[in-house]
Order: structure tokens, then sequence, then C-alpha cells
């Protein structure tokens, strides 16, 4: 069970290039997707050239910065997601090619659903000017009372038509490519896999050619990890790729990209109470979404104690004394 009401933060950039506007058939939405799926989510559907929601996933209506600052990160480039106020993104009608829709995750059972929109195919990637831009990995921190924990979700990576992998940002992200490919025992890929991260190094950052980065004077807040490029994996999370449609403000209809993990929620944290944070960002570095939740699972009920066979043999055999008797009593009488 997830506490409502919980705080969340999605923050947005844009890239400033031009594309064609597509036009798929409409069909479901994301709310279809998310939320009525019982996910508890954020959304962050209209950026590019719009603003971005980041300021009140941060203070809300209250004007009170919510999101905590103790979540441990693996790199000073990751920072606290400070107050920064709206932040307008500069990509206008074509950062909407690179734009990240809708995060959500829900607990089922057992397990943990992890579920994200976006508008770049993570499997066809995306081609501008000669260069490639993929759809980066889901990193999540754990944190409970035995400390914090980093995990990547490796998404899939983009292909050529033949099938073969397609190195991104001009060779920027080649050892994560590698790593994804073929990080596995016995070169197996390691596609759709939980990864448990150690080290700051296990993480590639946006930083490639016509990317974002830390040093590009974007605002304060923003986290540029986008692969992970290293760590321990830990088991495989049942990667799903499917897509919806939905129309936005101005009447076209859009395809966002879906990408769903499932796996035991003890595989990041045996305790029934703990923080989670989520991010996710495309390799351009154009839109980040990313939440902070607590999970709450509620301990197992004991069992209501029922009586043993032998009890209720126990109480037949005396019923059927008594009304045995009850018949002889009649017919003396």
């Amino acid at each position: 069970m997830l506490l409502r009401k919980s705080v969340y933060t999605a923050i947005a950039v844009g890239l400033a290039v031009v594309w064609a506007w597509d036009l798929p058939e409409a069909g479901a939405d994301l709310p279809a997707n998310f939320t009525d799926m019982g996910f508890e989510s954020v959304y962050e559907q209209n950026v590019s050239g719009l603003q971005s929601s980041y300021h009140a996933y941060t203070e809300g209506s209250s004007g009170v910065n919510n999101v905590p600052d103790v979540m441990f990160t693996l790199s000073d480039q990751r920072v606290s997601y400070p107050s920064v106020g709206q932040v307008p993104s500069p990509g206008g009608p074509a950062g909407r090619h690179f734009d990240e829709g809708a995060l959500g995750l829900k607990i089922e059972g057992d397990n943990i659903l992890i579920r994200v929109a976006g508008r770049l195919d993570p499997l066809t990637g995306r081609e501008l000017n000669r260069i490639w831009y993929g759809q980066g990995d889901m990193f999540v921190t754990v944190e409970d009372s035995e400390g914090v924990r980093q995990f990547a979700l490796l998404n899939g990576w983009a292909r050529k038509s033949d099938g073969a992998y397609r190195s991104l940002g001009r060779g920027y992200f080649d050892s994560a490519m590698e790593f994804h490919a073929a990080g596995g025992a016995g070169d197996t890929s390691l596609e759709g896999w939980l990864v448990r991260l150690l080290d700051s190094d296990d993480v590639a950052g946006v930083d490639g050619p016509r990317s974002y980065s830390a040093d590009h004077g974007i605002p304060e807040g923003l986290d540029f990890r986008t692969y992970a490029q290293g760590g321990q994996p830990v088991a495989w999370a049942n990667l799903e790729h499917t897509t919806t449609q939905e129309q936005d403000p101005g009447g076209n209809w859009q395809t966002w990209y879906i990408q769903t993990w499932e796996f035991p929620v003890s595989l990041i944290s045996d305790e029934s109470l703990f923080d989670i944070g989520l991010h996710k960002i495309a390799s351009c570095g154009n839109d980040q979404i990313a939440m902070l939740d607590r999970i709450s699972i509620p301990e197992e009920s004991p069992p209501v104690p029922t009586p043993s066979a032998a009890v209720l043999g126990v109480i037949g055999l005396a019923i059927a004394g008594w009304a045995g008797g009850t018949r002889r009593q009649a017919r003396a009488t």
C-alpha cells in the first residue's frame, strides 16, 4: 500500500531543435495506463515550449519546499532539487519528441511495479543531425533503517534496422551500451535487469554531443544520471514495452512509449516502510521526470485460529449423540 499525498518531483528542460509533428491514431491516454491502474503517478505531459511543473512538485501551493535532501547522491552533479521556481523549456514543439510524460509505481502482492512513459522510443532511438539519442535507464534510490542504496533498472537499448545495437551520442555512451548488451554472465544482455550501483563510475551522465550537462548553465536542481555503465546485476526485472496515444492541448495525437519493470520488492528492501526516489532522463538531457514516495507494506495479519479436525470431530459426535438422545426421549413419551 502506498501512502497518498506523497512528495513528488518532476523537472524538465527542453532541447532547442525543430522537427515535424507526429500524428498517430487516437487511442488510450496516459491516466488509463497509470492512475487508473493504481499507480502513484506524476505527469509532465506538456513541457516543451511551456512551463514545467517542477515548481508545483517541489513547493506546491503552500510555497514550502517539501522535497527532502537527505537521499544519498552518487555524484556532485546530482543536486538536492532546491527550489528554483518554474522552469520554461526552450525546446518548443520540437522538444516534445524527447519529453517524459508520466512516472508511477505501485505495490502488487510481493512485487513492485515501476512505469514510465516517454515520447522517445527506447528500442529505436531518434536521430538529429546525424547524432542518435536514446531513452535512459530508470534510477532508483532506496532509504530505510539500514541506510541508502542505489539501483538502476536497465532500459532497452536503441537498435539499427538489422538489430545491431546503435551507438548513441557519437560513441559517448559506448561503455553503457556494452554493459547493457553483454554485462551479464556469459556475455548475456542485461537489458531489463535490476542493477545495484556501488560507485559513481557505474553511472554515465548527460554530456555527449548536443546535450545538456552540468557545465552548460542549466539551473540547479537537475539530475544528469542517464545510463548505468557498471554495477552488480541483481535480477531480471521483467521489462515490458508498450505504447499508448494521447491528445495534446492543440488537438494533435502523440505516441507515448511505456516501459514497465516488475520485480520482488524484497530485492531493494526487506522492510515494511521505506522511502524511494525515481529518476529518468533521455540521453540528450531534454526532459527529466522524477518522484519521491514512501512505501508502506502492511504486516501480514496472523491467521484467525480455526478448530482442528479432531476438535470438529468431537463436536460432531457430541451433537449426534445429543440429537439421538432427544429422539429416544420423544419416542418414550
